[in-house]
């Protein structure tokens, strides 16, 4: 009974600790690159999952409320930080620039573990019909190839796209989208060929 509240304390204290640690090391001289893959500056993301997994388990009554307005905040408080970055120019979310890196991921967590509390709390969701598509099931099933597969192939289509000498905007959507299909491509094929069979063997070994 009490065990979502243990979750939600834990989860709650990880999301203020986790940018508070991250702006400390930023601001002592701490690589950039080491604070973006550090586990102990990362896990709020976890946490902020988590702890909309421990408000659904609680029940509470002004969870759906709660979660629209997380996810709306974090969305916003994205956009700021993106024009913060930008300085006055074109909003930039470069991962390593110190705004993005203390509050951005943050808020990015905070957005989507509310949209997704949001649809978890919502009594219609599982009606709705596109939450049991085909395509998303699709997607969520090879999104964790396609994470593994995705810088690789970001850095294959930067050298390629650098040749081109696009204008910074269209060549960064440019990169976004052949990114995405073919991240998605390798995930197909990786799936097809290699995962599935993999995991048939489960089947001897209950758990």
């Amino acid at each position: 009974e009490g065990g979502w509240r243990r979750v939600a304390w834990l989860c709650g204290a990880i999301v203020i600790a986790a940018p508070a640690l991250r702006w400390a090391l930023l601001t002592n001289g701490a690589e950039p690159w080491a604070v973006f893959h550090w586990t102990h500056t990362r896990c709020d993301g976890l946490a902020w999952g988590g702890l909309a997994a421990a408000v659904e388990a609680s029940r509470w009554g002004g969870a759906r409320r709660a979660a629209l307005g997380a996810a709306l905040l974090g969305g916003i408080g994205f956009l700021v930080c993106g024009f913060v970055a930008g300085g006055g120019g074109l909003p930039s979310w470069d991962k390593l620039a110190p705004v993005v890196q203390v509050g951005g991921y943050s808020l990015v967590a905070m957005a989507f573990a509310g949209w997704v509390l949001r649809l978890a709390s919502n009594a219609n969701a599982s009606s709705d019909g596109w939450l049991e598509s085909r395509w998303l099931r699709t997607i969520g099933r090879l999104s964790y190839a396609m994470y593994i597969f995705h810088w690789p192939l970001c850095r294959a289509w930067e050298a390629v796209l650098d040749r081109l000498s696009l204008d910074p905007l269209p060549g960064v959507l440019l990169q976004i989208l052949l990114v995405g299909v073919s991240s998605f491509a390798l995930a197909w094929l990786s799936w097809h060929a290699w995962e599935k069979h993999w995991l048939r063997l489960k089947r001897y070994a209950p758990y």
